[in-house]
């Protein structure tokens, strides 16, 4: 991480990755922008930073920081002067291309599942994986009084990716040169992904819930599975209930609704 840091001329003093009983740490020469350098490390995916003299203090697991290199790596100098959020949208069609170039087809999604989990795991309090395979996550943010919202998406293709394909870029147009391309949820759970990253920023109050479902493409299997309790304090689904229930006292099917 040091060396990319260098690299795009973030010049540092001092580093150390915790050792595993505390929060990494690079420390940057007097000439280095820290605004910009927090800029930049949060949007490779670093949650929190802290800043103390020239010292940042990154609040993220040891095993993590190669992968923060990794997307480090890709990002060039002269991208710097195009602003951070130039930066956001190159690592964010990198993250794209990744998900669209793992295979699973509904039935088969454990590969993608451990990519969006590990993903997915430093933004949230709460992750687990449900008997059916799905997905389930929640972040409070700020002080939590506030609304709690729903963001969801399948993890599952419809067909296979085909390995050897090629990914076809004609601007904001892309293909596979072979088969499916399989952006059909890829696209969603990337710009879920970003949501996640994005929020930890200040500024929102209230909680967000995760859920990444598989087998979409053989009918909601995944879906019809969520344990309905994980649902019932997201505010536009309390509000379908009270109108569904509302249905039900007036037709007389109250059987229908359980409270």
């Amino acid at each position: 991480m040091v060396r990319q840091l260098n690299r795009l001329g973030f010049y540092t003093e001092g580093s150390c990755d915790g050792h595993e009983r505390g929060n990494p740490s690079i420390g940057f020469s007097k000439e280095v922008n820290l605004d910009t350098v927090m800029e930049v490390l949060l949007a490779a995916g670093i949650p929190y930073i802290f800043a103390r003299n020239r010292f940042l203090k990154l609040r993220i697991q040891r095993k993590l920081l190669l992968d923060i290199t990794e997307k480090l790596s890709y990002i060039q100098k002269d991208s710097l002067e195009k602003g951070i959020e130039f930066i956001r949208k190159q690592l964010f069609f990198k993250r794209l291309e990744e998900l669209l170039s793992i295979e699973g087809e509904s039935g088969n999604e454990a590969e993608v599942r451990r990519f969006v989990m590990e993903e997915l795991r430093q933004h949230v309090d709460y992750l687990t994986v449900d008997q059916t395979g799905n997905i389930l996550a929640q972040k409070t943010y700020g002080t939590g009084h506030g609304p709690t919202l729903l963001l969801n998406a399948h993890l599952d293709t419809v067909e296979r990716i085909e390995p050897s394909r090629t990914i076809v870029k004609n601007g904001s147009i892309w293909s596979s040169d072979q088969g499916i391309l399989g952006a059909d949820d890829r696209a969603g759970v990337a710009v879920i992904l970003e949501l996640a990253r994005r929020l930890q920023s200040p500024g929102f109050n209230g909680k967000v819930k995760y859920i990444f479902t598989v087998e979409e493409e053989m009918g909601l299997i995944g879906a019809r599975s969520v344990d309905e309790t994980f649902l019932w304090d997201v505010n536009v689904y309390k509000e379908i209930l009270k109108k569904i229930r509302a249905l039900a006292l007036k037709y007389k099917v109250v059987q229908f609704i359980k409270m």
